[in-house]
């Protein structure tokens, strides 16, 4: 049997597994973003079992459930035949989206922290100074991610569809 196997990230992969009766020696496969690697050599129907159980806990899926996947899945897998670029595109683009849906649920809990850090800091120092605390119902908070140079965006940056624009979380209290 050949067994394939895709990275649908952004980064280089380092595949590590053992086949069973060689468990003192890993093996490595490193898998470039967004491509595929075949193992080497013909497996047996358990060697490729074994790595399947390795990996499958790590979130390791079928080439045929990346449709259906829904959390972050880095790397898929195929039997017999190379997984389809299609595939890797859409798992790619899957992975992409579930990050950036991540950073701004991320986004929006820091919002709400910083907002409780900011009421209590206000309500304490106006308790401190003996005076009334202020109405805390107009301000507004806002989270901007932008490049620290002022310059473009770098990838490691919270940017939707390419474009220049950074997120933004604004709150207001009504």
């Amino acid at each position: 049997m050949k067994l394939y196997i895709a990275n649908g990230t952004k980064q280089i992969q380092s595949f590590w597994y053992r086949l069973p009766g060689s468990w003192a020696k890993p093996i490595e496969l490193v898998i470039p973003q967004g491509m595929q690697v075949k193992v080497p050599d013909d497996l047996l129907p358990e060697e490729v079992e074994s790595i399947l159980d390795q990996h499958s806990k790590y979130g390791l899926i079928k080439a045929d459930e990346v449709d259906r996947s829904k959390p972050f899945t880095g790397l898929c897998y195929s039997i017999d035949k190379p997984v389809a670029p299609p595939k890797i595109e859409k798992l790619f683009n899957h992975n992409q989206k579930v990050l950036e849906q991540r950073t701004e649920e991320n986004l929006m809990t820091t919002a709400l922290a910083t907002d409780k850090t900011l009421v209590d800091t206000i309500e304490e120092t106006s308790r401190e100074a003996r005076k009334p605390t202020p109405n805390m119902r107009n301000h507004r908070i806002s989270i901007t991610e932008v490049p620290r140079d002022g310059g473009s965006p770098r990838k490691t940056n919270f940017f939707r569809n390419g474009k220049d624009e950074s997120s933004t979380i604004k709150m207001e209290r009504i």
